[in-house]
């Protein structure tokens, strides 16, 4: 009989000497305010025997997120700075295209070149002799020399190169109906075409 007392005197004992201690009526856990009567909360799981909650019963809570607004606001800014920039892309883009490609200004001949409405009434007319000394890449100042005349402006316009052209025009000297026309291109002769005999 001794030998079943002190068996069940052992088996009252705790088993472990980290167990802890009872739980006492009227507790409330410190996190939720629920009451407890367990070292658990029955409600959020923490543990009301320490004063850090439990990690492993606690949700772990995630990174705040941008608000749906804020991240809106960013696209549309950084939208508008892509707009800004490829704008003024394409506006320096059409401005050396329009430099690049425009025609070249038509440059005019000086009052010494140009012949006058009165010059161009009393023309000399050109001879076979002047007309025989006219070679291409002559400036009008030295066809016009050789004459000893102005010409009658004919006609003036641009190449399809860009380049400036004036064409200019004389009587025969001793055949008033011959007619020399001379192109000049960037102020040099480039053709001359002879109607007629001079």
């Amino acid at each position: 009989m001794n030998e079943y007392m002190n068996e069940t005197q052992n088996e009252a004992q705790p088993a472990s000497f980290d167990a802890p201690p009872t739980p006492q009526e009227g507790r409330v856990c410190p996190y939720c305010g629920a009451p407890v009567r367990e070292r658990f909360c029955g409600l959020c799981g923490h543990d009301t025997m320490q004063d850090q909650p439990n990690s492993f019963s606690h949700e772990v809570q995630p990174f705040p997120q941008t608000p749906p607004r804020r991240r809106l606001q960013t696209g549309l800014i950084v939208s508008l700075s892509v707009l800004c920039v490829l704008s003024v892309f394409l506006f320096i883009l059409t401005v050396s295209q329009l430099r690049l490609f425009s025609p070249s200004p038509i440059p005019q001949p000086s009052e010494s070149q140009t012949p006058s409405a009165q010059q161009s009434e009393n023309v000399g007319g050109i001879s076979a002799e002047e007309y025989a000394k006219i070679k291409k890449g002559m400036s009008y100042a030295h066809v016009s020399a050789i004459i000893g005349d102005d010409g009658v402006l004919a006609d003036n316009g641009t190449t399809v190169q860009g380049d400036a052209y004036y064409t200019y025009g004389w009587y025969g000297e001793n055949n008033q109906s011959a007619e020399v026309y001379i192109t000049f291109v960037n102020d040099a002769v480039s053709e001359i075409t002879l109607n007629g005999e001079l």
